[in-house]
Formats: C-alpha cells, sequence, structure tokens
C-alpha cells in the first residue's frame, strides 16, 4: 500500500530513507510516545493517509514541510511493516494512552531500518490551510 513520510531536512527519498538507528533496541511505544525527541530508533514513521500526514505536518517544527509518498510492502516483502492503524496491531504493541492517541490520530504506520528508493513514489505539497481544518 501506499504511506506518507514527512521528511526530515537530511532526508532524500530519492535515495532511500534509513532509520536513525537499525539497531536500535527502543521499543514502539517509546518510538511512538518520544519520536524524534526520544532516542534513536530503528522505525521510520508515516502516516497511512494524506490528511493524517498533513495534521503532522501543520503541527510539527519541521521545516520546511516536505512530504514523500511511498509505496511500501509490496516491492520488497521482506520489509517489516507495524500498521497501528490496525486495532489488533495498536493494542500488541501500545499501551500508554499518550502513545495511542498519538498513533491514531496521525494514523502511524511504521516501516523498520530502511525504505529503498524504487519506493519512492514523488512529494506531495504542503497544504497549510486543508490541515488546520482536519
Amino acid at each position: 500500500g501506499f504511506v506518507y513520510r514527512l521528511l526530515r531536512n537530511d532526508e532524500n527519498p530519492e535515495m532511500g530513507l534509513m532509520a536513525k538507528n537499525i539497531w536500535s533496541k527502543v521499543s514502539v511505544q517509546e518510538h511512538v510516545a518520544f519520536g524524534s525527541h526520544g532516542v534513536a530508533s530503528r522505525y521510520i514513521s508515516c502516516c497511512k493517509s494524506e490528511a493524517a500526514v498533513q495534521r503532522l505536518a501543520f503541527l510539527s517544527r519541521t521545516n520546511p514541510k516536505r512530504i514523500a509518498l511511498l509505496k511500501v510492502g509490496l516491492v520488497f516483502s521482506n520489509m517489516k511493516i507495524i500498521d497501528l492503524t490496525d486495532p489488533r496491531e495498536l493494542l500488541y504493541h501500545l499501551e500508554d494512552p499518550r502513545a495511542i492517541r498519538l498513533a491514531t490520530q496521525f494514523e502511524e504506520v511504521l516501516v523498520e531500518d530502511y525504505i529503498h528508493k524504487t519506493c519512492f513514489v514523488r512529494y506531495i505539497p504542503y497544504k497549510p490551510i486543508v490541515a488546520g481544518i482536519y
């Protein structure tokens, strides 16, 4: 399926995306609850819908706001994807109410370790007007 990623300034999806630390033992719950402000994890956070990534971009301190559309799961069947929009996955990985709220609000899908450059589809324009009313 497709996911959307709010890119960090040092990320270029045309070259592939790498998690901050592929050897990290940080749990899914810690990653979701603390994100980039916590410790480096092996997960790459994405959103399942454009509406969710636009909301995230609107609230994020990241500038400029660059969003990538990525096709995951089909090209490389060995990609490890944790879809937190699936209630079973959500409850398996998360128990902290804040983490559950964040994962739900931003329709979080985690990709472990690496997203290959061939998964990049295109850039999606940031739409602050739309994002503010989602």
